[in-house]
């Protein structure tokens, strides 16, 4: 009861500001945000939202991704964003569209990647280094890598906050991975150096809904902005039942 009450107490809220705007077709759209995506990539596709109208209006939470599926099924969100679809054979019934991959680049402060040179990835070797917290999908993947190519860096910390990992780089307190497809502007906005590319590793950006929602003209600009964010058509790759 007390949450349907919100809903309600929500949408009139929505409609006073509409009438207020003289925008009476005005909408809201929820989105969960899973919190070790990289703000800039969050932005750069949340931006193209903006330009189904005056009327839309963007409400983001931020979170673990198990929290935010219990708020999408609460129907307290309407999209998901997240480095991990809705598992197959799941016991929730939704949609995932795969918005993007990309390629991970190791990067650190200037004065990291000068006191650890030689060639990558060899120069990583018992170096410092910050990971993404374990619920990010990349995180074993990022531990199997390592051993594989017989690095064993030094682990200095793990954040569940992709920002506050980002501050720890900026310091020189370790190297860091980022989205290849962001590495210039990560760099430049956190004043890093970029030293190689992990191929081997692929980071995945889904977009995760409970009901098919490819006609509100918001998630469609999403989805047609990821397109071109990753030189790819958006399909949705699974329905769980």
């Amino acid at each position: 009861m007390l949450r349907y009450t919100t809903q309600i107490f929500d949408m009139g809220n929505e409609l006073e500001q509409a009438m207020r705007r003289g925008a009476f077709a005005a909408e809201t759209l929820r989105i969960g945000i899973c919190d070790m995506i990289a703000k800039t990539m969050i932005f750069r596709l949340l931006q193209p939202a903006q330009g189904a109208g005056l009327g839309m209006r963007l409400i983001c939470k931020e979170g673990h991704f198990d929290d935010l599926m219990i708020a999408l099924t609460a129907h307290q969100l309407d999209l998901i964003i997240a480095d991990k679809g809705l598992p197959p054979g799941g016991a929730i019934r939704g949609y995932t569209h795969l918005l993007g991959s990309s390629t991970l680049t190791v990067m650190g402060h200037p004065d990291l990647c000068r006191a650890w040179p030689g060639s990558f990835p060899q120069r990583l070797k018992n170096a410092p280094f910050l990971l993404p917290g374990q619920d990010a999908a990349i995180h074993s993947q990022l531990s199997s890598w390592f051993e594989s190519n017989e690095l064993r860096p030094i682990v200095v910390g793990e954040f569940d906050d992709g920002a506050l990992l980002k501050s720890f780089a900026r310091a020189g307190t370790g190297f860091i991975v980022a989205p290849t497809v962001l590495a210039d502007i990560v760099c430049e906005e956190n004043a890093l150096e970029a030293i190689g590319t992990i191929d081997a590793i692929v980071e995945h950006f889904y977009a995760v809904s409970v009901e098919r929602r490819e006609s509100h003209p918001a998630v469609r600009r999403i989805l047609d902005g990821a397109a071109a964010i990753f030189g790819r058509t958006v399909k949705q790759i699974g329905q769980t039942a």
